[in-house]
């Protein structure tokens, strides 16, 4: 009897343990991913690894809207993958068509884009460690990418006015 109730203590034991260390290791070491949309459009997040935060705000129409009977484009989208771990990416848009791109392999990498007009295209690679992006575009038609390769490099980009290019 003495046996049985040993077994069943230590079966109990065990349970918790392993509970504790599941909502440890979900809480400390879990990954953060928040989309904040008013109007409508497209947003998406992939992530994989550890301690990974991304945030989206998008403000604007809807993806699509309907005009006599033709579909037209007309909402922000977004997209955040991250594998490795502790990446943090941050988009902000506001405005019509912009595309906001980010894809983060590595560890400890930042991105940070903020979109504001019409039709504006910024996209971010970041392959290594301790990287940072900063992007931003005012005004209507701009472009640019970022593949930022190694590690503890850091790129800032404004763009402003109307149709700037840049890669």
């Amino acid at each position: 009897m003495k046996t049985r109730k040993l077994f069943k203590n230590m079966m109990s034991i065990a349970i918790a343990a392993a509970t504790w260390f599941l909502f440890i290791g979900g809480v400390f070491a879990g990954n953060t991913a928040t989309i904040n949309q008013t109007g409508g459009g497209m947003a998406e997040i992939k992530q994989s690894g550890k301690g990974n935060t991304a945030h989206i705000v998008q403000s604007g129409p809807s993806l699509v809207s309907q005009k006599t009977n033709t579909r037209k484009q007309r909402g922000n989208r977004s997209v955040i993958r991250q594998s490795g771990d502790h990446n943090v990416a941050r988009q902000t848009q506001s405005g019509e068509d912009n595309v906001g791109l980010v894809d983060q392999q590595g560890e400890s990498n930042t991105v940070t884009q903020q979109q504001t007009g019409k039709r504006n295209l910024a996209a971010a690679v970041q392959e290594g460690d301790s990287n940072f992006i900063a992007h931003s575009q005012t005004g209507d038609g701009h472009m640019h990418t970022i593949i930022e390769v190694g590690d503890g490099k850091t790129i800032t980009v404004s763009q402003s006015g109307q149709e700037t290019n840049k890669k």
